[in-house]
C-alpha cells in the first residue's frame, strides 16, 4: 500500500467516524458500545429485563451477591431479555454492553459519504433565486431525502417508547 493510498484510507475512515457520531446524535441511538449497570432491588423472576437494549455482551449477572453463569441463561440480544435457568429471588446486579448492531446503520452511513464527497453544488438547495426568478428544486426523491428517509426508519426501529412482553 502506497503513502498516499494509506492517508486517503485514514481519511476515509475519520470520515465515517465523524458520520457515526453525528447519526448518533440525530438519532438519539447508541451506536458505539455503551456500559450499563442496572439494580432490581427486590427481583423475583426467571427472565431479566433490561433497560438498554440490543445487547452486545453481558459481563456479570448477579443475584443476592451470587454470581449466576451466563451459558446457562438464553439471550434475546434484540429485545433485551435473559432467561434465566430457574426462577431467582433476591437483589439482582448486571453489567452489560448494549448498541446498535453495525448492520443496521452501515448503509445509511455509506450513503452518507457519497453525499458528502459528491461535489454537487445543489444537493441542498430548495430553491435558487437569481434576477427576481425563483426556481425550486424539489430534494424529496433525491439522495438526501433518501438519507433523511432511512435515519427516521432507523429511529423509529430502535427508539420504542413502551415494550410489551
Amino acid at each position: 500500500m502506497t503513502n498516499e493510498e494509506n492517508t486517503e484510507e485514514i481519511t476515509n475512515s475519520k470520515q465515517r467516524e465523524l458520520l457515526i457520531k453525528q447519526l448518533a446524535v440525530e438519532t438519539g441511538l447508541p451506536l458505539s458500545p455503551t456500559p450499563a449497570k442496572q439494580i432490581v432491588p427486590d427481583f423475583d423472576d426467571d427472565v431479566i429485563i433490561v433497560d438498554h437494549y440490543p445487547i452486545q455482551s453481558i459481563n456479570k449477572i448477579m443475584i443476592d451477591k451470587k454470581c449466576i453463569c451466563i451459558n446457562d441463561c438464553i439471550i434475546d440480544e434484540e429485545s433485551g431479555l435473559i432467561y434465566l435457568d430457574q426462577s431467582y429471588t433476591g437483589r439482582l446486579y448486571i453489567q452489560y454492553i448494549y448498541c446498535i448492531p453495525e448492520a443496521a446503520y452501515s448503509h445509511i452511513i455509506d450513503l452518507m459519504v457519497d453525499y458528502e464527497n459528491n461535489p454537487g453544488w445543489d444537493k441542498r438547495a430548495a430553491s435558487i433565486s437569481e434576477g427576481g426568478v425563483t426556481v425550486s428544486l424539489d430534494t424529496s426523491g433525491g439522495q438526501w431525502g433518501v438519507i433523511n428517509s432511512l435515519i427516521t426508519s432507523l429511529k423509529n426501529q430502535y427508539n420504542a417508547t413502551a415494550r410489551l412482553i
